[in-house]
């Protein structure tokens, strides 16, 4: 299973923001805690969320249950080699919302596929992640009819970290403290409204 290729020249409308600062704390490969300043903007939001979720990592071979941008997810961790990992996401409370009718023929095909590529040096620490998501849906009898919808992130190191503002505090708690003006978040997607949120339904046509 690979990953989406990605192109080195596409854009982005996030293109024009060139200083996002959020906080994390990371503990053994999971954000427990995240601080953002909040855009007001929902896709800015969880834009965010999307990088925090990419630091939420296993190097070893396991399975799992995760919470992310991508919503609650069985998550299976396969290690290629001593730096390469592939991550693969499962059955994710957050995926597309649809109306299906019952009947076979007229009903639909669903494929998503969930895959994040990490590579690390040799001392473990992260080199690149390569993250893409695609959904392919189409209905049972016309197999040409249907869509295809995906995300890609990459991820990469380009140089050392020189300088880095530093929070001096005697634990966590005061730490945050120290925050003005960033709010705490879950990294489950921000929605705009109710009526956006995702939610399954089917119906089944009656002669």
């Amino acid at each position: 299973m690979s990953p989406i290729q990605y192109d080195d020249d596409s854009s982005s409308i996030f293109d024009k923001k060139t200083k996002l600062t959020f906080y994390a704390f990371w503990k053994s490969g999971i954000i427990e805690r995240a601080f953002i300043k909040d855009t007001k903007e929902t896709s800015m939001n969880n834009f965010i969320k999307s990088i925090l979720s990419l630091f939420q990592y296993q190097l070893l071979d396991t399975e799992r249950e995760e919470k992310d941008v991508t919503g609650v997810c069985r998550v299976k961790y396969v290690a290629k080699s001593s730096t390469k990992f592939f991550k693969i996401k499962k059955e994710c409370s957050n995926d597309f919302d649809f109306h299906e009718r019952l009947d076979k023929p007229l009903g639909t095909d669903r494929r998503t596929t969930r895959v994040n590529v990490i590579t690390t040096s040799a001392d473990g620490i992260v080199d690149s992640i390569h993250s893409s998501d695609s959904f392919i849906f189409h209905i049972n009898a016309y197999h040409n009819t249907g869509f295809r919808v995906g995300s890609l992130f990459y991820l990469r190191q380009d140089g050392e970290i020189k300088e880095c503002d530093v929070i001096k505090a005697d634990d966590m708690e005061s730490a945050i403290k120290t925050l003005d003006g960033f709010k705490e978040i879950s990294l489950l997607p921000d929605f705009e409204n109710k009526a956006d949120e995702p939610k399954v339904s089917c119906f089944k046509e009656v002669h």
